[in-house]
């Protein structure tokens, strides 16, 4: 008896079974949605502790006073659903150092309002990244010590699209509206910074610097300088308020 087609059956069989279990195992589980506000968890902390890795968090329009977090996630997206979603720090801070802080992950922010960010060392951040990376839209950052300030970690990235800068109204520190670390990359693009206090609109660090399409205007702010780009080895700056310009080794 010829047993050779049986025992290729088999192993076409186990070669099968084989790859299944593969495609099973490299494919993620759906992301789950979580929602905050009406018919959701009630504040963002919640959301913070409930989001696991892939999620998306829903934010529904409104004011959440207080509404500070810490984001511990690898992967995550958290937008406003319904309109601007404005989150007002009302004296609170997460781990002292701002509204949100992003601890190590890739992150995406949509349609938030951060307002209001006070810290006794005058950091406090609307966002406060400390390694990942981070894609910010159409969001607007005011009245914080700090729009967004990230950490000196050589592999982040930050990305800034259609959002608005403005310094705060008090206090006597050197305030950055947007105050980027030693990272590898930072993109800011069709944003506008303006009124900082006593710092700068836009102060970077990041080894390589692209900022097309903004609007850097100091208007009634005292701000030392626009911008300034230190530790650079690329920079390309062009936009409305400023000629374009490639800068190899920039002073």
């Amino acid at each position: 008896m010829n047993c050779v087609p049986v025992v290729a059956s088999v192993r076409l069989r186990r070669r099968l079974a084989a790859c299944l279990v593969s495609l099973l195992v490299a494919i993620p589980a759906s992301a789950k949605v979580i929602l905050v506000g009406r018919d959701g968890v009630e504040t963002l902390g919640e959301a913070a502790e409930l989001a696991r890795d892939g999620d998306v968090v829903e934010v529904r329009a409104g004011e959440y006073q207080g509404g500070v977090a810490v984001w511990g996630q690898k992967s995550l997206k958290i937008r406003a659903v319904g309109g601007r979603a404005v989150v007002i720090a009302h004296g609170n801070a997460a781990q002292g150092k701002g509204i949100w802080v992003l601890q190590d992950g890739s992150f995406e922010v949509e349609g938030f309002d951060f307002v209001g960010a006070r810290v006794p060392d005058g950091n406090g951040a609307g966002i406060r990244l400390e390694r990942g990376s981070l894609v910010v839209r159409n969001s607007r950052f005011l009245d914080n010590q700090m729009g967004i300030l990230t950490g000196n970690d050589a592999a982040s990235e930050l990305r800034v699209e259609h959002c608005e800068f403005r310094g705060p109204r008090d206090g006597n520190h050197w305030y950055h509206n947007l105050y980027v670390g030693r990272i590898a990359r930072f993109t800011m693009r069709d944003s506008w910074s303006h009124d900082a206090r006593s710092g700068h609109l836009v102060k970077s660090r990041a080894r390589e610097n692209l900022v097309i399409g903004n609007r850097l205007v100091n208007g009634a702010g005292s701000a030392a300088t626009n911008s300034s780009f230190q530790r650079a080895e690329r920079r390309l700056s062009r936009g409305p308020d400023q000629a374009g310009r490639i800068d190899a080794k920039p002073p």
